[in-house]
């Protein structure tokens, strides 16, 4: 099969054509036109395809910026390119050693960003900014930025500054491989711009159940650039009528929100593909981003990493055994001190008349915090949860309140069993809610 091992250049400009050439073996072509439309995603994959065998894919990214080649020579200061626009620069460290001078003025107070964009496309560059000003005094120097929006990514290697400058001037912008390695391959897309506020969107999990009636939890992450730390609103588009959204805010500041998809109970049961996105005011200009459907996936037991999917779907199934409504705040938060107690008014209803009540649990709550209540009767109680007296001033925790239930078994189980009496229950467990909790003075 043919394989792609590296393409030039690593990106363009939307609303654009470019020629990219192809790098590698058993390709049926050395340079393909891509046509860029100018609401393309980014990245946009590129592959090829010899005698029915496709090739592995290589991502070319898509910016609404200009695109400059790099100008040579400028392995030394006094060679600095001159950036004086917004522009991504394609270029290489071509050899080992090698070192890439970029310079721009600016004001005093002028917020900048300079940004590498390599290893994310598949370039074996590690990245190293640094940043001077015009005495050549080392203002800034950056080698990993974690990008937690690069899926499968296990090395972080590319490279950004955000930086407020200190003076009226020029600045220097030295870029070199930390490894001292280079070659045709190690090629970069370099930006020196202003800073703009922007966010990305991840929903996790990429798939759920909702039963007629009920509703399924799911979390919604924010990652936020350039300073941006305004509310997000979010909203599904052309959704069927009786699904919604419900706590669909992340609050300012926050990097996540666990929001319900409700269903009503005249919803038909069926599999749906949804589209939800978010929405804020990014630099007093309203920005809108998908929420692009995820995976919480672990590496070596340590690392997570959020996987892309192509949709969100949705299995609206039949209604839950049992139901538990909860009086949650208008805020959706519970504020309490510490030493004190959260009383939470519940009620339940079961499509099993004989029933008594459910257990509950908490998922991972943290050390200061304990379920007091440990079942909850029929149709009202309430619940409590006890807050230690170690417990500090503006901690805050999100946990799930879980509850269990003994669900007959049906007589095609497997495991099923004619006697004795009482065997032939078995223990299902279901998310109630995520409850929300700040401490206060």
């Amino acid at each position: 099969p043919p394989f792609i091992q590296r393409i030039s250049p690593l990106g363009a400009m939307a609303g654009r054509d470019v020629d990219v050439q192809l790098f590698g073996v058993n390709l049926p072509v050395n340079q393909v036109k891509v046509k860029i439309g100018r609401t393309a995603p980014n990245p946009i994959p590129i592959r090829v395809e010899t005698n029915g065998l496709f090739s592995n894919v290589r991502m070319l990214s898509v910016s609404s910026l200009a695109d400059r080649p790099e100008v040579e020579p400028n392995n030394q200061l006094e060679q600095a390119y001159a950036v004086t626009n917004s522009v991504w620069i394609n270029g290489t460290i071509e050899q080992a050693g090698d070192q890439d001078w970029y310079s721009f003025t600016g004001r005093k107070g002028e917020k900048k960003t300079v940004e590498i964009s390599a290893r994310r496309l598949g370039s074996p560059l590690d990245a190293r900014l640094t940043l001077m000003n015009a005495t050549q005094t080392v203002l800034a120097v950056n080698d990993d930025l974690e990008d937690k929006s690069s899926g499968l990514l296990t090395h972080h290697a590319d490279a950004r500054i955000d930086f407020t400058l200190p003076e009226n001037g020029t600045y220097f912008v030295r870029l070199d491989d930390l490894q001292r390695k280079g070659g045709p391959e190690y090629a970069y897309r370099l930006s020196i711009s202003k800073e703009k506020q922007d966010f990305q969107l991840r929903l996790v999990p990429s798939s759920v159940c909702v039963p007629q009636g009920g509703h399924a939890l799911v979390t919604v992450q924010a990652i936020r650039t350039g300073g941006f730390t305004g509310e997000i609103q979010l909203s599904l588009s052309d959704a069927p009528e009786g699904i919604e959204l419900q706590r669909a805010v992340i609050p300012e500041g926050a990097s996540s929100v666990q929001m319900m998809i409700a269903a009503s109970d005249r919803v038909e049961q069926q599999l749906i593909a949804l589209e939800i996105e978010g929405e804020a005011q990014c630099d007093s200009k309203t920005q809108r981003r998908r929420a692009v459907p995820a995976e919480d996936r672990m590496q070596a037991f340590l690392y997570r990493h959020w996987v892309p999917a192509n949709d969100f779907l949705v299995r609206v199934s039949p209604p839950k055994p049992v139901t538990v409504t909860l009086d949650l705040p208008v805020d959706g938060v519970f504020h309490a001190r510490p030493g004190s107690e959260i009383v939470i008014p519940a009620s339940l209803t079961s499509l099993d008349k004989t029933r008594k009540g459910i257990q509950l649990m908490l998922v991972d709550p943290p050390e200061w915090l304990t379920l007091k209540t440990a079942n909850l009767p029929m149709r009202s109680g309430r619940i409590v949860l006890e807050v230690s007296p170690n417990a500090e001033p503006d901690d805050t925790a999100t946990v799930l309140l879980q509850g269990v239930v003994r669900i007959d078994k049906l007589p095609s189980d497997p495991d099923y069993m004619i006697s004795p009496k009482g065997v032939n229950k078995t223990a299902h467990d279901f998310t109630i809610d995520a409850l929300s909790i700040r401490i206060t003075n």
